[in-house]
């Protein structure tokens, strides 16, 4: 069965990428709704924490030569494995609210239009940076023009780090 979404997360020496990918497997979509496809282009420690996860999650996960454009060919490799109608690209570091993939797929459905983009807020992993930088952006902080509480982009796509 095809997936309506694919998520794709490149993992660039995040800490926690097992906690992004756990947190997707508390989704309220149903997980046959989606598949999770990680790209690591570190140093491949992220392949037995994951596959942990493989029973509880459609999930994929690629080995990408480290590249000078590592987080380019990490997507573009996730990109090209995707199956899903729609692509949400969520950054390593953040942890996605339980209802991630439900917003997006609602979003879709009310802005039919191809050129759609849906951005929203994220919360950060608890090791990531200054703390107290971290819970501003979180708060209402802005973001590439965005404040991370309005749900307008200011035309902007931003994809997180």
């Amino acid at each position: 069965m095809q997936p309506d979404v694919s998520v794709l997360i490149p993992t660039l020496d995040f800490p926690d990428v097992a906690g992004v990918v756990k947190g997707l497997c508390s989704q309220t979509a149903k997980t046959e709704s989606f598949e999770v496809i990680v790209s690591d282009c570190d140093r491949g420690e992220w392949a037995e924490p994951l596959a942990r996860l493989r029973d509880e999650i459609d999930l994929t996960y690629l080995r990408v030569k480290r590249h000078q454009l590592a987080r380019t060919r990490a997507l573009n490799a996730a990109l090209a494995r995707a199956r899903g109608r729609l692509i949400v690209f969520l950054s390593g570091d953040f942890t996605p609210e339980v209802n991630f993939v439900a917003s997006h797929l609602a979003f879709h459905e009310r802005n039919r239009q191809a050129e759609a983009v849906a951005i929203g807020p994220s919360r950060f992993i608890h090791e990531q940076g200054d703390e107290r930088f971290v819970r501003w952006l979180e708060a209402g902080g802005r973001i590439f023009g965005m404040k991370g509480t309005e749900g307008d982009a200011g035309g902007f796509f931003y994809v997180g780090n």
